[in-house]
């Protein structure tokens, strides 16, 4: 997803482009391949400008979730990290537990089996999400 695709996006919801969140946009799409941590995040938003804080992260985080273009899963009990949605394709995620990196599973695990199992329960699937966590190979 470029910074342009992520603006318009947010204009279209009715959001604000402020210059802090410009920041924090631009720091998501260079660095799109990898799960950031909002400690990251906020490292890099703060050579840019000093008075990005915690908060700012946050909730800029929580406004990019709420309009779905930002992915957050658990790094590990205690940590978070976010990444952008691809607005075009459907990915699930191997994710290395030391240095953060995201390699996408190219094909979708969700089986004909599990959805007619969901249809003769009367249960409707309305999204799913899959996490694989390891090591990758730079990290092994």
């Amino acid at each position: 997803m470029t910074y342009e695709d992520l603006v318009e996006e947010i204009k279209k919801a009715g959001g604000r482009v402020t210059g802090q969140r410009k920041i924090i946009l631009q720091q998501l799409v260079k660095h799109q391949d990898k799960l950031q941590t909002v400690d990251e995040l906020l490292y890099a938003c703060q050579q840019y400008n000093s008075a990005i804080n915690l908060t700012t992260i946050y909730r800029n985080l929580e406004f990019l979730e709420s309009l779905q273009l930002i992915y957050k899963t658990n790094i590990d009990r205690a940590t978070s990290g976010y990444k952008l949605i691809n607005l075009k394709t459907h990915h699930h995620y191997m994710i290395c537990s030391s240095c953060g990196k995201l390699l996408p599973i190219e094909h979708c695990p969700m089986s004909a089996d599990l959805i007619k199992a969901a249809e003769k329960e009367g249960f409707t699937i309305s999204g799913h999400s899959m996490e694989v966590y390891g090591t990758c190979q730079s990290c092994s």
